[in-house]
């Protein structure tokens, strides 16, 4: 940083005017970057002597940064994706052509992109396998570890991480300190998650959900599927492509929750799987940019939460959601149940 001319070495004899105040920072090492495996962060929230920070000093700015979630969902949307450094090119002017062939390099195949690992070669998403150590001590602070290790905006892993989440939240219950060991059959069923790790690196998620631009379709359907559970609620959603006589089907995204702690009756947990669904739907229709022709629909297996003479402040939020009308289909059995019921 400071040869890069961000910060400069203050003399000890050097005087300055007006208040003075030292950033309290830490190093967060990251031992897997190629680049930068150890970034200092500082803490601008800490205030000073007369209870003011620099974050209370400054103006809240609008927030310039896009949306992880729905530049991924965009980065799908293409049959052709590309990515590129531009801030940092390695060539930022243009080179004769004579001099070219000394300026070869050799560049890797593969990497990240918005941190999921993309091999396009084959154009598909993958998961890293977590190292697990034979020795581990399984506690309740291991076991949020491996949790937040998993980075997984799309949901692909949700029925998987979702079962890590449910443990998690039986420790709360149970009252465990932190690095105390995990009682039986908590410590089992934890283990047989570790297990599962290794097969991560096995999957292959098509990186797009379209087999085509669009623009030639003769329809355009975007499901909704949500369902809930006494331990668990979640929605996914699928286009549907009409194309002449082809037809395609392919997963967007998925997002579960667990439920809470607090006894919740299971209509009740139907309709926040509806209204996690509404979200969603409103999401994707604002960042795919559907047209007004899209047909929606949303399918559930529990006619009852839509009936349910208690809960028209639950549909109130729906509609405060912002999702269009969208027709109800019901459901017996299917996409539904593997995000409900994990356990």
């Amino acid at each position: 940083m400071e040869k890069a001319g961000m910060i400069k070495e203050v003399s000890k004899c050097e005087k300055s005017e007006g208040p003075i105040f030292y950033l309290p920072h830490r190093p967060v090492v990251r031992e897997d970057s190629t680049t930068t495996k150890v970034r200092p962060v500082f803490d601008a929230s800490a205030k000073g002597y007369n209870g003011i920070s620099l974050n209370d000093c400054l103006e809240t700015g609008p927030n310039l940064l896009p949306n992880l979630l729905g530049l991924l969902t965009r980065f799908r949307r293409w049959k052709v994706a590309v990515s590129a450094d531009v801030a940092k090119a390695f060539l930022q002017i243009r080179v004769h052509e004579a001099n070219q062939n000394v300026l070869r390099f050799l560049w890797e195949l593969g990497g990240q992109v918005l941190g999921l690992k993309w091999i396009p070669a084959e154009d598909y998403f993958s998961f890293s396998a977590l190292a697990v150590a034979a020795d581990v001590a399984i506690s309740k602070r291991t076991v949020l570890s491996f949790i937040a290790r998993l980075f997984d905006p799309l949901g692909f892993l949700a029925p998987f991480i979702i079962s890590a989440k449910l443990i998690f939240q039986q420790l709360w219950e149970l009252e465990i300190d932190w690095d105390d060991e995990l009682p039986n059959p908590l410590k089992g069923q934890f283990e047989n998650w570790l297990k599962e790790l290794g097969s991560l690196q096995e999957w292959k998620i098509p990186r797009s959900f379209a087999t085509s631009s669009w623009s030639d379709a003769d329809e355009i359907q975007l499901h909704i599927f949500y369902d809930a559970s006494e331990k668990a609620y979640g929605c996914c959603a699928y286009p549907r492509v009409v194309e002449g006589t082809r037809v395609s089907v392919n997963l967007i995204l998925t997002k579960a929750r667990v439920a809470p702690l607090k006894t919740v009756t299971l209509p009740r947990l139907e309709l926040l799987g509806a209204l996690l669904g509404s979200r969603v739907l409103k999401f994707l229709i604002s960042e795919l940019h559907l047209s007004c022709d899209t047909v929606y629909k949303c399918y559930t297996d529990s006619m009852v939460a839509l009936v349910h003479n208690k809960v028209i402040s639950g549909f109130q939020a729906l509609r405060q959601a912002g999702a269009p009308e969208a027709a109800l289909e019901p459901v017996t059995e299917g996409s539904l149940k593997i995000l409900g019921r994990t356990h």
